[in-house]
């Protein structure tokens, strides 16, 4: 199901139609009008509440959302009353309004503008129904039917003429416009995108019926239909619903268009494409909640494509050839609505018997030309096409749901095929996700194996990642916030690379159960099938790519916050740029700055003096600020007073890794929330990149509501700009740092005896003390001079000292991430990201 921030064109059509009804119904009665109209059961929406960790994250997410978002879901959970309206009522609710003088009342602009939206969609599904039929005689009458309620609506926008605000522009387009056609045509220009919608006024007078609902309760008013008419309105909600997915195909069409020629990575284009797969798959779950009969691809589309049929005067059933998936004379139809893709679907199905793959020798169908001109073919030469790379696939997909292999992540497609191998049931959404994997072949013909390409390189340099973490000396004694435990998930990690992604476990499969009762498909042996799958799916691939990003990301983080490798060493680093004592930047360690922010990683902005480089450093540490506070009392002893939070560290600073981690983790569904899509388009990194555009974040920001085409734009912006941030190599630096300290420790030695304690650390899982201890003594210098009266910019001596030691590795190894990140990201066609300015010194 779709949350209601989130629009199909269907329900923002509904939605439309009702704010412009209800505001009639309602105005209408304060003029004295009095409607036959009649009231369902007042509609409580299910219970959502929370309990646990989810309703923490809730609360979390309600406190941080700005007053405009609270308000437009003010509403929710409060129960609404439905009053049925017939059409009749509509135009004599208009006439009384227009014929009113106490109260004298004025059209709000929103309500003209929700009139519009409405009659430009169903004029969309008229105009529809004319291109699709070439018999005037046959359309003629269905035309009418179909434009019935556009045009009662047109009438009423007409007749409220005279109550439109001063200036109006519809009033000017109005006058202009006196015949059906040219109003019509008005409507079918409108972008109904772009419209947010306004809930009706709660000011107009409610009916007496309401005096009975819960305290502030919803009331709304709907069309009345009959039952002829309901047939009318379901296919007018399929034909919206496969509008939807035209737009949705375009959209993804384009995105791996880009990814082909190199505009797009890899894992942009695949997780934007599971994310329009989960949206399509909500759609489906909500039409059918309205339509329960009517749950499966055939039932949904048949009584849309006899009507298109009928409207063109042609047999549903005839085919002109044996071969043919539908009439030839609706081949732009079938296409539309996806027939030819749930034809080979159904066909694959048939097949299926429990305990064998269906039999798909290669070449079976034909063979495949990927040097073939996909333009040029003819309806039948590119479902030929289609049937020799799907049918040869679809194997491949039995084959893991036979044997329970359980890959490390899968997406969405994958998993609805594997489904449909077990129940022989065919959705909507599995059609659709299907047509675009097929998309994606004819986008990329010869080099659709360029993603498997990518998740090599991206699984060999995780790899090494790992194998660097096992073979690169540790510390002999790890800290208590590092326990054996924390290597689990990077130790199964390595193995599922080494299985899936190093090695061929599909390859292997096929060779154990070589045998016609079982496998039937190709001989193991033969080159071409090695990577049968991976090197035909980029989805998968990508998928895959995705995963792994996350979880070398996530484990970089938590083993440098459990020593405090980075956070500490980068307070280090700004002491010793600011005091002077560093010339050069460090472009690794300015990146990881600029990442987490300043304010995360120095509490509040980078320090710029001894004492604040000390303070700073010791609330990260996990020192509370009363320790400070009592040091400022004269006469006070000041101890040493722990925070209760505990020491800070680095945080996922990536809004993409925080909406989607669950999803390709752990294998749970995105949480779709107003918070986590704030999240994204609050982005200030992705709006200064210029990655967002402006109207749409205003839109939000207004409305809180967005279509789904917007959803998906505003993801592709979002993975476009985090995934080459999640490719750093947190592993690696944390190393270096680890280096740094002990370079410190080791060449400081008797500055710390003499200034600490010889006992200065108990063992090596305290490295990062030594940051602290180097800092207390520069501030400690600093206070020194102060006392004194010493005017001159007196340097720490010890300070000084540190800042040779890291300005050693600096100059040795201080961009080697960056410039590993940058060669990496053009490996995998992702744009390296910017670098900020430097700390200053």
């Amino acid at each position: 199901m779709l949350p209601d921030f989130l629009e199909s064109s269907y329900k923002r059509y509904k939605a439309h139609t009702t704010v412009f009804t209800t505001w009639l119904a309602e105005t209408a009665a304060r003029c004295g009008f009095v409607s036959s109209h009649r009231s369902t059961n007042p509609v409580h929406p299910p219970s959502t509440r929370l309990k646990g960790k989810a309703r923490k994250e809730a609360q979390a997410a309600a406190n941080s959302t700005k007053a405009s978002s609270s308000k437009q879901t003010a509403t929710h959970g409060i129960p609404s009353l439905k009053y049925i309206v017939p059409i009749a009522d509509l135009t004599a609710q208009a006439q009384t309004i227009v014929n009113s003088t106490r109260p004298k009342i004025q059209v709000p602009q929103h309500i003209i503008d929700a009139a519009e939206r409405a009659i430009a969609t169903r004029r969309r599904f008229t105009s529809w129904f004319r291109k699709s039929a070439d018999k005037v005689g046959v359309q003629e009458a269905d035309n009418k039917k179909h434009s019935h309620f556009a045009n009662v609506l047109e009438d009423i926008l007409k007749a409220l003429e005279p109550c439109f605000p001063p200036a109006t522009p519809q009033s000017e387009a109005l006058a202009e416009s006196k015949d059906e056609i040219s109003w019509a045509n008005r409507f079918e220009l409108l972008a109904v995108d772009q419209m947010p919608i306004t809930e009706p006024s709660t000011e107009c007078a409610r009916p007496e019926t309401t005096s009975e609902l819960p305290h502030s309760a919803k009331v709304v008013y709907e069309i009345d239909t009959s039952e002829e008419d309901s047939v009318e309105e379901r296919i007018f909600a399929t034909y919206c619903l496969f509008e939807d997915l035209k737009q949705l195909r375009q959209f993804l069409t384009e995105l791996w268009t880009d990814y082909h020629s190199g505009k797009v990575d890899l894992m942009t284009a695949s997780v934007t494409t599971n994310t329009a797969f989960d949206l399509v798959r909500r759609s489906e779950e909500d039409f059918i909640r309205a339509y329960p009969k009517f749950n499966q691809y055939e039932e949904i589309m048949e009584p849309l494509y006899i009507f298109a049929c009928l409207l063109r005067g042609e047999d549903p059933a005839f085919k002109q050839l044996p071969g043919d998936v539908a009439n030839y004379a609706m081949a732009d139809v079938a296409e539309w609505m996806y027939l030819p893709v749930y034809v080979l679907l159904s066909s694959f199905c048939d097949v299926i018997s429990k305990g064998a793959v269906p039999v798909a020798k290669r070449g079976l169908f034909g063979l495949y030309n990927p040097h073939a001109s996909r333009a040029r073919m003819s309806f039948r030469e590119a479902f030929k096409e289609d049937q020799i790379v799907l049918l040869e696939a679809l194997p491949e997909f039995c084959l893991i749901q036979m044997f329970g292999l359980e890959l490390p992540v899968v997406d969405e497609l994958t998993r609805g095929l594997c489904e449909m191998s077990r129940t022989k049931q065919i959705s909507l959404w599995l059609v659709f996700a299907t047509q675009i994997f097929l998309d994606i072949h004819h986008i990329m013909r010869e080099a659709v194996d360029q993603g498997l390409v990518q998740l090599r390189v991206i699984g060999s340099e995780a790899k090494s990642t790992l194998q660097s973490y096992w073979t690169v000396p540790k510390p002999a004694v790890a800290p208590d916030t590092w326990p054996k435990q924390n290597e689990m998930p990077i130790k199964q990690l390595s193995r599922e690379i080494d299985q899936w992604i190093l090695s061929d476990v599909f390859l292997e499969m096929k060779k154990k159960f070589k045998s016609p009762s079982l496998y039937n498909i190709a001989n193991p042996e033969q080159s071409d099938e090695a990577y049968y799958l991976l090197s035909r799916h980029p989805l998968l691939c990508g998928t895959l790519a995705f995963k792994i990003c996350l979880q070398i990301q996530e484990f970089g983080v938590i083993l440098a916050n459990a020593w405090g490798s980075v956070i500490y060493t980068a307070h280090l680093y700004n002491a010793v740029r600011q005091t002077g004592q560093l010339a050069i930047p460090w472009p690794d360690m300015d990146f990881i700055i600029d990442l987490h922010t300043p304010q995360r990683v120095f509490v509040g902005g980078a320090p710029t003096t001894p004492e604040t480089f000390f303070k700073q450093a010791s609330l990260m540490l996990g020192m509370s600020p009363e320790t400070f506070a009592q040091a400022r009392t004269p006469g006070r002893t000041a101890r040493i007073v722990h925070s209760q939070k505990g020491p800070r560290g680095l945080e996922e600073n990536s809004p993409v890794a925080h909406v989607l981690r669950k999803r390709y983790c752990a294998d749970e569904p995105v949480e779709l929330t107003m918070h986590n899509v704030e999240k994204l388009l609050n982005d200030k990194a992705q709006q200064e990149h210029g990655l967002l555009s402006r109207q749409l974040c205003r839109q939000w920001e207004k409305s809180h509501r967005l279509s789904q085409l917007q959803l998906l734009q505003t993801l592709r912006a979002a993975l476009t700009h985090e995934i080459p941030r999640l490719q750093f190599n947190y592993v690696a630096l944390h190393q270096r740092c680890i280096g740094l300290l002990r370079r410190l420790r080791e060449n400081l030695h008797e500055d710390f005896v003499r200034y600490i304690s010889p006992e200065y650390l108990d063992n090596e899982s305290q490295l990062a003390f030594v940051v602290i201890y180097i800092l207390q003594v520069a501030w400690g210098a600093a206070r020194t001079s102060e006392q004194l009266g010493i005017r001159a910019r007196v340097g720490s001596a010890l300070l000084g000292r540190a800042g040779k030691i890291l300005e050693s590795l600096v100059e040795e190894q201080g961009d080697k991430e960056i410039k590993k990140l940058t060669v990496f990201c053009k490996s995998i066609a992702a744009e390296p990201p910017t670098l900020s300015e430097p700390v200053a010194n």
